[in-house]
C-alpha cells in the first residue's frame, strides 16, 4: 500500500516543469526581494497588505502600506501601467496577498506574490521596521477597540497626503494651528512655526502634480500615551528624503501634530 505521499501519482515531468515554471511568473520569495531592495535593484513596488495595526507594528522595510480591500484604481493613479507589484501579506496561513492580487490583476496591474509574507521574511533572519513587537513600537499592545493606534495611523496618512498633494485644506486638518517645527544644522536649532511652514507648502509645486508617486513609510510609533505618541516618518518630496519627528496629541477624536523635528537626509 502506497504511502500518503505517493497515493497520488506525481504528474508527469513535463507536466511537472510546465506547471513549476509558471509559477515563478506568479510569485517570489523573501530572499529575491530582500536582495533586491539591499543592492539597489528595486525595479518593483512592494505592497505591506495588512491592515494599519500590523503594519505598524512590524513591516519589511521600504514597504507601501496599502490594505487589500483599498486596493482601487485613484491609489494607483501614481504609477505607471507597467509597474510591477509585490504584495505580501503575513505569511502562508493569510490569504490577503492573494485577495491583493486578484485585485491589481483585475486592474490591468501586472503582480506577483511575496511568499511567506511576513513569517517568511523573520524565518530568512531578515529585520523588519519598526522591529516586529507592538510592545516595543507603541509601548502598548493594540488589542483593545478602543486602541489609540488607528487614529495616530489616520494623523500620519493625513501628514503624508497633505505634503505629496500640497493640499492645504489637509495640511489645517493635520497641523495644531499653534505647532512649531525644529531643524538643528550646525549645531544651532532653528525653530519655525506652522504658519510659516503653510506658506511653504502653499508655495511648493505638488510632488502629485509632478508626477512623482508617494514614497513614505512610518519607521517607529512610540505611544507616549493614549493621548500622546511620537511618529519617525521617512519620505520623499521632489528630490529631497527628509525623515521627521511628528509630536502628535490627542484633538477630540482624531490626532494633530503639534510639534515636527525634521533632517533632510539627501
Amino acid at each position: 500500500m502506497p504511502s500518503p505521499v505517493a497515493a497520488v501519482p506525481a504528474a508527469a515531468p513535463s507536466h511537472a516543469l510546465a506547471r513549476f515554471e509558471s509559477s515563478l511568473a506568479f510569485e517570489t520569495d523573501c530572499w529575491d526581494v530582500h536582495h533586491s531592495l539591499a543592492t539597489g535593484q528595486a525595479d518593483f513596488v512592494l505592497l505591506d497588505v495588512r491592515g494599519p495595526e500590523a503594519f505598524a507594528a512590524g513591516h519589511v522595510p521600504g514597504a507601501i502600506h496599502l490594505p487589500h480591500g483599498k486596493i482601487v484604481e485613484s491609489r494607483l493613479r501614481d504609477y505607471p501601467g507597467n509597474t510591477l507589484f509585490v504584495a505580501y501579506c503575513a505569511g502562508p496561513h493569510c490569504n490577503g496577498a492573494t485577495r491583493a492580487a486578484i485585485r491589481l490583476a483585475s486592474l490591468g496591474r501586472p503582480v506577483k506574490i511575496m511568499i511567506g509574507g511576513v513569517t517568511g521574511w523573520l524565518d530568512e533572519g531578515f529585520a523588519l521596521t519598526p522591529p516586529a513587537s507592538a510592545q516595543a513600537v507603541i509601548g502598548t499592545a493594540p488589542d483593545t477597540a478602543s486602541s489609540p493606534l488607528p487614529a495616530m495611523l489616520a494623523a500620519v496618512e493625513l501628514y503624508f497626503q497633505a505634503l505629496h498633494e500640497c493640499d492645504l485644506g489637509k495640511f489645517d486638518q493635520v497641523f495644531h494651528p499653534a505647532a512649531s517645527l525644529f531643524d538643528s544644522l550646525d549645531g544651532r536649532v532653528t525653530a519655525m512655526p506652522v504658519a510659516a511652514y503653510r506658506e511653504v507648502i502653499a508655495q511648493r509645486r505638488p510632488p502629485a502634480a509632478a508626477g512623482q508617486p508617494r514614497e513614505d513609510a512610518l519607521l517607529a510609533l512610540d505611544l507616549l500615551s493614549p493621548q500622546a505618541a511620537v511618529a519617525k516618518v521617512r519620505l520623499r518630496i521632489h528630490e529631497h528624503v527628509f525623515v521627521d519627528h511628528l509630536q502628535l496629541m490627542r484633538q477630540g477624536e482624531r490626532f494633530v501634530i503639534v510639534a515636527k523635528a525634521w533632517h533632510e537626509q539627501t
